[in-house]
């Protein structure tokens, strides 16, 4: 079974290796093994790691990732509240696309207004 250093995972998230020893302190990143006090994380872990720094991307709060993270160690008991979880997720990117491609609209309108006062110049 393949293992990753603290230091690989940063590379791996593009993150410093405090924050994610923080996430397992408060709870986010389940608890990793050690040995010699050095954590090593298994391709289990890198699964479970991947869905939090996915659920961060997506501007979900620590507080709703952590309470996703608990329902996960639940099991099968909490899977409609998870579907809950990542169906309002869900709606709330769309929400966030949507805004995005207004935002990107006006941009274009502008790039094209300042191409137009430049060739008149």
């Amino acid at each position: 079974m393949k293992h990753y250093s603290i230091s690989d995972i940063s590379k791996m998230f593009g993150i410093n290796p405090s924050k994610i020893r923080y996430y397992e302190t408060v709870g986010i990143i389940p608890k990793i093994k050690k040995k010699n006090n050095k954590r090593y994380f298994t391709e289990e872990n890198l699964e479970f790691i991947k869905v939090i720094f996915c659920l961060k991307k997506t501007g979900m709060s620590l507080v709703k990732i952590k309470e996703y993270v608990d329902l996960c160690k639940i099991g099968n008991d909490s899977i409609e509240k998870r579907y809950e979880i990542i169906l309002n997720q869900k709606n709330d990117i769309i929400k966030q696309i949507e805004e995005l491609k207004e935002c990107l609209n006006f941009i274009k309108y502008k790039e094209k207004l300042y191409q137009e006062m430049m060739e008149v110049e």
